[in-house]
Parts: structure tokens; sequence; C-alpha cells
């Protein structure tokens, strides 16, 4: 039994993160070892790459030793793809909570990426030359067999792999900053309205559950959850506006949802936010995300 409302102490418990030094060491240490593992898994699967490149461009490998190592190095991507998703989970909503925002916009999709590019492109300097370029060498017969535009793409496999790479990095880098931008404005909007705005109780009067593709044993993921809410503005007049809830959280019972507004524009969507709690932390309060 207790006599503190769960609903109070998620909110304590939410706002003693936000701006939290101890919890920002934390989120750097998390961020630190997740980038690492991106890094890890690139250079892994650039090895791999590797030897996928000389089986197009070579009949025969200057080095059979390098082969004798691959068991050992192999399970490299395996282990950081595994350091990547445990490291990686929750770590975007704890960075949210940490500052006050409902979510980090792409921050985690672009930093993974760009471990993975550099780990790629680091390993791309250890990669080998093959035994002679323009032709492969048969070891029987020692005769020669021009490349074929397949072995030409491979040999320059150390070049254009990392510049792609490169040019996604930047435009999810790209993307992510526009996306905080974008959200700062918002979250401006937010702390006027928590100051000066008007808040009302809400009611759900429709929930669109979005689910991912079903896998092979018919079972599905829930990659979100579209939730309508229709609240009462100070005129008495009826609206509704449609939020996006993220999966992890709990769908609301009927009664728990808030609305935050501006009294004397209530039908301007960006200046709505909604929030699924009873008694709502700063990062619970959701905006508009439409165009």
């Amino acid at each position: 039994m207790s006599t503190l409302d769960p609903a109070r102490r998620r909110h304590d418990e939410l706002e003693s993160r936000r701006g939290s030094p101890t919890f920002l060491l934390w989120l750097c240490f998390r961020f630190a070892v997740f980038v690492a593992c991106a890094a890890l898994l690139g250079y892994g699967l650039a090895c791999v790459a590797d030897i996928f490149r000389h089986a197009v461009v070579d009949t025969a490998f200057a080095d059979e030793a390098r082969f004798d190592e691959a068991p050992t190095w192999l399970w490299w991507p395996f282990g950081a793809a595994f350091g990547y998703v445990l490291f990686g989970v929750g770590i975007s909503d704890d960075l949210a909570t940490f500052l006050g925002r409902h979510r980090c916009p792409g921050l985690m999709a672009a930093a993974g990426w760009a471990g993975i590019t550099l780990g790629f492109s680091v390993s791309t300097l250890n990669w080998w030359p093959p035994a002679q370029v323009g032709a492969a060498i048969d070891p029987v017969t020692l005769t020669e067999t021009p490349w074929s535009p397949l072995a030409w793409v491979g040999y320059y496999t150390e070049i254009w792999i990392p510049l792609l790479l490169l040019v996604t990095t930047g435009a999810a880098m790209s993307r992510t900053v526009s996306g905080f931008r974008r959200q700062n404005v918002q979250l401006r909007e937010r702390d006027r309205l928590l100051a000066r705005g008007l808040r009302v109780p809400g009611t759900i009067a429709d929930v669109n559950v979005l689910v991912d593709s079903p896998q092979e044993d018919g079972s599905v993921s829930i990659a979100g959850i579209d939730a309508t809410v229709t609240f009462t503005d100070a005129e008495g007049v009826a609206r509704w506006v449609t939020r996006r809830v993220p999966s992890l959280h709990r769908v609301p019972d009927q009664g728990t949802t808030q609305v935050l507004f501006d009294p004397e524009r209530p039908g301007d969507e960006g200046s709505i936010f909604v929030a699924f709690h009873r008694d709502p932390a700063t990062s619970d309060w959701i905006p508009f995300d439409g165009p």
C-alpha cells in the first residue's frame, strides 16, 4: 500500500531526470558505447565485404592466413550488433526526458549510421589489394582472365561504399537538425502555454493502432498509436485533435487525457498539446507533427 499517487510519483521521477547532471553522465556513457558498437559493426561488415570483393576480383587469395583468422573476427558484427541494440533501446526516450522533449527526432538513427560509416571507412584502409589489377589469375594454368564489369565495381568498393555511407549520413544528420529546429519552435510555444495557456480535460474519441508488417509466425509489433482526442474550448466549442502516442506508452483510459491550448487561438493546431497522463511531466506534452 502506498499513500503517494502513482501518477505523481511518475511525474516527480521524470522531472528529476530533466537537466540532471548525474543522468546526463549515464546518458553520455550509453551513447558512447552505442556509437562504438555501431563503429565495430561497420568495421566487421567491411571485413566481410572485403572477402566477397576478393571473391569477385581474384580466383585465388594472396594470403591464406587471412582466412584462418576469419572465424575470430567474424564474430565482431554479431557482438557489435548485440551491443548496438542493447545500449540503443530506450536511450532516445531517456534523452528526450532529459531535454524535456516528447521525443528526439532521428537522433539515434543518425548517430548509429554515422558510427557504421566511420567503422566501415576505417576498415577499408586495411583492405588487401588484388593480386593483379584488371585481371584474375587462374592458380592452376596461370592464365589471366580480364575483369568483368562486376569485378571493376568490386575493385572500387572501397571508394563508392564509404562515399555512399557518407552521403546518407549527412542526409540523416541534416534531417535530424531540421527536426530539432522545428521542435524547438514547438517547445517555446509549449513553455509559453504552460505559463499562460489553458489546460482542460480531454476524452479519447478514437484509437488507431499502427502495426508493423506481420512476421512469418503471424505475430505483429505495435509501431504506434494514433489517438483522436476531443475537448471543449473556452467558448464551449467541441474540437478534435489527433496525436501519435509511442507504442511503449500505456493506452490511456478515458479521463486521463489533458489538452493544453491557447484560449485566444483554440483552432490553431500548432498551439495545441496533448498529454495522455493524469499528472503529465514536461516531456509528456505531444505537439502537432503534421506538415
